[in-house]
């Protein structure tokens, strides 16, 4: 009898890690930005691994080893987002970065805000469609219908990219070049989008 109850407390202790593996819970951070983003948990000390410039970056947890992974009622997560800008990094968020409330599988999608210091967050549900290119209305600051250098320079798109979308080399992106811009760009094979 005491053989039997050792061997299932070590099959029980052996199986415990594949048990608590399966209970890891994720979400995504889409960064549109050039600066690496840190994440934080509602009190601060939990601090998520760097998500780098211009990445998707996984971020997981496992509820039952960690007391504020999705812990909420409604099993969400409050999470906080910085910008890490300068030497040395200081930290700057946005309005929409402070209080997210974020569910497993969801992603949140970062951008520059137009102070071009601050980002901005939108919160993504599990299962929505995803476009993690910036959008042209997003990066059209004036209204105009067309890109220009100081608009393309406050939203991060770099001038080695902004020359190759403009195609005709009149100095403006309009619509129809960003669009056939982004057909080119495979962010999956690691180039910056």
């Amino acid at each position: 009898m005491n053989r039997l109850i050792i061997a299932l407390l070590t099959m029980s202790f052996l199986l415990a890690p594949a048990f608590a593996e399966a209970e890891k819970q994720c979400f995504r951070i889409i960064n549109r930005t050039k600066s690496p983003l840190q994440l934080e948990n509602k009190d601060g000390n939990r601090t998520y691994p760097e998500a780098p410039p211009y990445s998707l970056t996984n971020a997981c947890c496992d509820p039952l080893y960690e007391r504020l992974c999705f812990d909420k009622s409604d099993k969400s997560i409050k999470m906080k987002i910085n910008a890490l800008v300068g030497k040395p990094a200081q930290a700057f968020s946005g309005d929409t970065c402070r209080k997210l409330y974020i569910h497993s599988g969801s992603a949140i999608l970062v951008a520059r805000d137009t102070d071009g210091i601050h980002i901005k967050c939108k919160v993504v549900p599990p299962g929505e469609k995803i476009d993690v290119a910036a959008d042209f209305d997003e990066l059209d600051a004036n209204h105009d219908g067309q890109l220009d250098p100081s608009e393309a320079a406050g939203m991060d798109m770099e001038a080695m990219r902004y020359s190759q979308a403009d195609h005709n080399g009149d100095k403006i992106i309009d619509r129809r070049e960003y669009d056939g811009y982004l057909q080119k760009v495979n962010i999956f094979r690691g180039v910056p989008f």
